[in-house]
């Protein structure tokens, strides 16, 4: 018999960006995540004649990585710059902070980073017994989609696509004890 745990919530998101200093981005207030792989097909054709297979080639779908999608329940105004495109100027969070998206009509320059998301196995009394770290490597954002309406609060939807290097796994998932440090940097 093999064992296994559960999967449940969504408990942080890390971002680490790619670059010569990398940055670290933490969020406790995302409410959902969701990854599907990007497959490059695969192939079968068949060698027929008249009513018998002769032959089959056939080769096996790829994946090139993963298309992610998670929700805040905040608005961070770091994540919205790194995936959309844009920058920020003044101090996150403070009157006067101001997010600018890219520039119509001309090419984005997305910086690279690697995401993980920690997700949890809970115990039959509700209590957390480990912890899941999904990583994502080599992720870029799209552009940012969005909806308000009155009378409700509005959830940031953000779209991602992993595509690692030849060579490297689009993903790990490793059990760990406990949720690492929320150090932003």
């Amino acid at each position: 018999m093999i064992t296994g745990g559960n999967i449940a919530n969504v408990e942080r998101i890390k971002v680490v960006t790619i670059e010569t200093t990398p940055k670290t981005y933490v969020i406790e207030t995302a409410t959902d995540l969701g990854f599907t792989p990007a497959v490059s097909a695969g192939a079968e054709q068949e060698l027929r004649v008249k009513n018998t297979v002769l032959g089959t080639l056939r080769t096996e779908d790829i994946v090139k990585g993963y298309d992610i999608t998670f929700t805040d329940s905040l608005l961070h105004t770091q994540i919205l710059a790194l995936v959309d495109g844009g920058a920020v100027t003044g101090t996150p969070g403070e009157t006067g902070e101001t997010y600018t998206a890219p520039v119509a009509g001309s090419p984005v320059s997305r910086t690279k980073f690697d995401l993980h998301a920690y997700t949890s196995d809970r115990d039959t009394d509700g209590e957390a017994i480990g912890y899941h770290d999904w990583m994502f490597p080599a992720c870029k954002g799209k552009p940012v989609k969005g909806s308000v309406k009155d009378g409700e609060f509005a959830n940031v939807p953000y779209e991602i696509a992993s595509r690692p290097a030849n060579g490297v796994s689009p993903m790990t998932m490793q059990r760990i004890e406990a949720l690492p440090s929320t150090t932003t940097t």
